[in-house]
């Protein structure tokens, strides 16, 4: 299984991976960054990584129980041994077990605390039967590693995005007795919706996070999430259906029919209807759906007789927000200022998932920025790709995109998502350019 960190923190991956008892190794990319996490029955046995600065020699040095020289003698005799640096330094009586035993701690904290501050990234999570490596954590310890370190390494960001979803929840505690948590010196943010604690308390918003992802405690569902989901869905559909769709008539009907359509749907979805709850949300919801049927019946009437579609207001707003948004985000790539392109083009492709326009943009930036800075991977953009070619099978700009990834791979893929991108479209010149010169270099025995 994939997930992206700017869609699910990683915290609530935890979350998860602790509630299933998971077995298996967890792969975490950001950037260079590699991360390897093995995990025996929802807990931590052990973590690698590719970062020098992370590795056991820089973190004994760091605490000054070696000399530079030293840690590159024994990591260079450890790489011809196959053996672990630990055990040669022990042998050279450089340290003692007991510092060996803190530099080692020290090391999992620093890698696993790392991932808890990424807002991106990828993750990739592969079950195993068997893990034959032992725990080093019992179930109580690992839970309340979990918390601290989400507590002194989670970044603010990272505790917004996992807990927003909850906002207008109050904390429900799963036990009489709450663990402790570090800077947690009394539980004030459990009497308060989530929203309150996020705003007031940085700390309070970790230890409810903490808390959250080990079991300690769940949240209480807004009981008109339902409606209010069912209503912002009801408002996007209004929002792209043609008026004729909305009222739920053909263009031919006569008049008595119209009419009769339009007092049914106004009927139905009047706000009056919602009042039951006493909920804000559902009150501005209804009353937007409420003026886009209103909206849809007049456009209907002014088709009929004759006269001009009007755009001044109603749902056409959302379109030209979205146009603004778009002009933005392409004047933004237009400068090379890229993660304010990919920020503004990721947010129209989560209003709209249905517009291949958006979603090619979002990724094209995605790969732009990775061509110029290096920041990402080729992983995150082909999984983005393949997430896209599943809604937008003919977008011949996704294969060309998919090509030059493999190409840039050196991967003879690239030649196979060139083609298809010319098979989608004939004309597309810069899949074709890209075969012409692959054919040159003697890439293609057949064209």
């Amino acid at each position: 299984m994939d997930i992206n960190l700017a869609d699910t923190s990683f915290p609530l991956v935890l979350k998860q991976l602790i509630e299933e008892s998971f077995s298996g190794i967890v792969f975490a990319f950001n950037q260079d960054t590699r991360k390897g996490l093995i995990f025996k029955e929802g807990r931590l046995c052990a973590i690698q990584s590719n970062r020098p600065d992370e590795m056991l020699g820089a973190i004994l040095l760091k605490q000054r129980h070696i000399t530079p020289a030293a840690n590159e003698a024994s990591l260079r005799r450890a790489m011809i041994e196959r053996r672990r640096q630990g055990e040669i330094l022990l042998e050279q009586n450089l340290i003692g077990p007991v510092e060996l035993e803190q530099a080692l701690a020290l090391q999992t904290e620093t890698r696993f605390g790392e991932i808890l501050g990424w807002h991106q990234g990828l993750v990739q999570i592969t079950p195993k039967e068997r893990i034959e490596k032992p725990q080093v954590f019992s179930d109580q310890e690992f839970k309340s590693f979990v918390r601290r370190m989400i507590s002194c390494c989670c970044s603010n960001a990272v505790v917004i995005a996992s807990l927003s979803p909850f906002a207008a929840a109050v904390p429900q505690p799963l036990d009489e007795r709450l663990p402790h948590v570090a800077d947690a010196t009394n539980y004030e943010f459990m009497k308060h919706p989530v929203h309150q604690t996020l705003a007031v308390s940085e700390s309070g918003a970790k230890a409810l996070l903490g808390l959250y992802c080990t079991g300690a405690i769940n949240f209480e569902k807004n009981r008109y999430q339902d409606l209010i989901d069912n209503l912002e869905h009801l408002l996007s559909l209004v929002s792209r259906q043609d008026p004729f769709e909305t009222i739920g008539v053909p263009r031919r009907c006569s008049d008595e029919a119209l009419k009769k359509a339009y007092i049914k749907i106004a009927k139905e979805h009047h706000p009056d209807v919602y009042a039951y709850a006493q909920d804000a949300r559902v009150k501005q919801l209804s009353t937007d759906l409420f003026a886009a049927i209103q909206h849809a019946y007049e456009e209907v009437k002014r088709i009929r007789e004759g006269r001009p579609a009007t755009i001044e207001c109603g749902i056409e707003t959302n379109e030209i927000h979205q146009e603004l948004l778009f002009r933005q985000a392409s004047d933004a790539l237009r400068i090379k200022d890229y993660q304010n392109a990919l920020d503004l083009f990721r947010v129209l492709a989560k209003l709209c998932p249905d517009n291949r326009v958006y979603t090619e943009s979002y990724i094209n930036t995605i790969y732009l920025r990775w061509q110029a800075t290096k920041r990402g991977s080729s992983l995150e953009i082909k999984m983005a790709i393949k997430e896209a070619l599943v809604r937008f099978p003919e977008s011949d700009a996704l294969y060309v995109l998919l090509g030059w990834v493999f190409k840039k791979e050196g991967s003879n893929k690239a030649i196979e998502a060139f083609r298809q991108a010319v098979r989608i479209n004939p004309n597309n010149n810069e899949a074709r350019r890209e075969l012409r010169l692959l054919e040159m270099r003697g890439g293609l025995k057949d064209m």
